[in-house]
């Protein structure tokens, strides 16, 4: 009778580490995903609240931020400005999650009411679609369409 063969030391390490590169292949890319859905929603939550930030501003005020206040209005210290807080917002919302500067613009385009509040996305430019897309928040009127 004829023994059989066993596999040698580097084919059985061989084949260690074939299988290794193909899960690493098939799982890689669903982490990526998991990382860009990721920013879209810390994205969408930041809005959100300098968007509360924005309503409690006109609460006290009156008034939208100005354009030329933008948004750091919201986290400078406001003390000794009447009827302001110490600042509306605790920390910084200037940058979205890809490192690019949240827009603000009042009033809402194409209107006299509003304002609104939009990161460009993964690649800073309007428009785009997937994690390029824009996301927009805000107080849009009724009779005004979306930019």
């Amino acid at each position: 009778m004829m023994e059989e063969a066993k596999p040698s030391f580097i084919v059985r390490l061989g084949l260690g580490f074939l299988i290794l590169f193909i899960l690493y292949a098939l799982l890689i890319p669903r982490a990526g995903n998991g990382t860009r859905t990721n920013k879209i929603g810390k994205a969408k939550s930041d809005l959100e609240m300098i968007c509360s930030a924005i309503d409690e501003f006109k609460h006290d005020h009156g008034r939208y931020p100005t354009n030329a206040e933008g948004l750091g209005v919201l986290w400078a210290d406001l003390t000794g400005i009447p009827a302001a807080r110490v600042s509306y917002l605790s920390k910084a919302f200037d940058l979205d999650p890809w490192g690019n500067p949240y827009i603000y613009r009042t009033p809402w385009p194409r209107s006299n009411e509003g304002f609104m509040v939009e990161s460009y996305g993964a690649d800073g430019e309007p428009g785009g679609v997937d994690d390029a897309a824009d996301i927009v928040d805000g107080v849009m009127p009724p009779h005004a369409a979306m930019p």
